[in-house]
């Protein structure tokens, strides 16, 4: 690769670490595509970049031997380095708008099935199905006794958050350890605790989300199908049936038109934020993730980037052309926990935990 990328949105794929079928093996790509390019996802010339000018400057290359061994004597003309683009880092913004998970389900067009089924198989987009995004899983009217068991057969393809009554019932992703536990392909036939408290006429809601899928391997290993498919929902062993699934594509028509913003209140688990930049010089620029969790970042509509705390990415890469004079809206859907401002920087953040 010459030319570092991004993949955009929902774009990135993902490799398998071994030979297995079932989603288990799953290695999600993140939305920088750099790969130690000679140029960098951002335009940037590398060090790379310039041991190659150096090769081309002075050794003929009729082949790769010529390459290592042949020294020319008279130099490539080569041409003038282009400008780089310059980058800003804006000011931080406030967030000043929230809708919980639970209120933007409202209202919107779902699938009624007696099981869960594959976003793929949803009846939507012309009988095509779902392809990215988010998928929910919605069981209204349920009886939930203290110490209650939920399990899901199989493996989730990708994660999944588990809300009772619009509160978050599943763990926090804290560390990379988590991904081993409830919640995350790694684990099949995983079961949550669902806590001492009683529920009577509750509503339990099971968000899954399209970490990415396989880009090459086994013919076998391209059942690239998301969502919860591989078994049934458990609660204390009953399997429940008659779901509602609400398909969360995030497509930007639906994403501009979002309207039901209220006051932050920063709650624990899945929601939207949204917060302006207004700008009158039109740069590129990064936004800054290390204070927020895990989730999707959209501007004017467009969405830019994942984020996940666990890195090795921390930041979101914005040219200057997904920008405008003026206004530019910024919407974070964060799985846990977010900051309450969107920070920015002129270059990649790097970082693990």
């Amino acid at each position: 690769m010459f030319h570092g990328g991004t993949n955009w949105g929902f774009m990135n794929g993902a490799n398998i670490e071994d030979d297995s079928t079932d989603n288990g093996g799953m290695l999600h790509d993140t939305s920088s595509y750099d790969y130690d390019a000679p140029l960098a996802e951002n335009g940037d010339y590398t060090d790379k970049y310039y041991s190659l000018v150096d090769i081309i400057k002075k050794y003929n290359y009729y082949s790769l031997v010529d390459i290592i061994k042949k020294y020319n004597e008279v130099e490539t003309l080569l041409p003038d380095f282009p400008e780089l683009t310059q980058r800003v880092a804006y000011n931080p913004v406030q967030i000043i708008g929230e809708i919980r998970l639970s209120t933007l389900l409202d209202g919107e067009d779902f699938i009624e099935s007696p099981t869960v089924i594959a976003m793929e198989d949803l009846d939507i987009n012309n009988g095509a199905g779902q392809s990215y995004g988010y998928t929910v899983y919605r069981k209204e009217n349920l009886t939930i006794s203290a110490n209650s068991t939920l399990k899901i057969e199989g493996r989730v393809c990708d994660t999944v958050m588990v809300l009772i009554n619009g509160e978050l019932k599943s763990k926090i992703l804290e560390e990379n350890s988590d991904l081993d536990g409830f919640g995350y392909w790694r684990w099949k036939d995983s079961s949550l605790d669902l806590g001492d408290e009683d529920y009577e006429d509750a509503t339990l809601e099971l968000v899954v989300e399209n970490w990415g899928r396989n880009n090459f391997g086994l013919l076998d290993q391209f059942n690239q199908h998301k969502g919860l498919w591989q078994g049934d929902v458990l609660l204390n062993d009953v399997v429940l049936e008659d779901w509602k699934i609400y398909p969360l594509e995030f497509k930007k028509s639906w994403n501009l038109a979002l309207s039901n913003w209220r006051e932050p209140t920063f709650e624990v688990g899945p929601a939207l934020y949204r917060a302006v930049l207004n700008i009158d010089e039109v740069k590129d620029t990064y936004i800054d993730m290390t204070n927020w969790n895990k989730g999707i970042v959209i501007v004017n509509g467009f969405v830019l980037s994942r984020h996940c705390r666990l890195g090795p990415q921390q930041a979101a890469y914005l040219p200057a052309p997904f920008l405008q004079r003026g206004d530019n809206e910024i919407v974070i859907f964060e799985h846990f926990v977010a900051n309450n401002e969107v920070d920015f920087a002129t270059d990649m953040i790097y970082g693990t935990l």
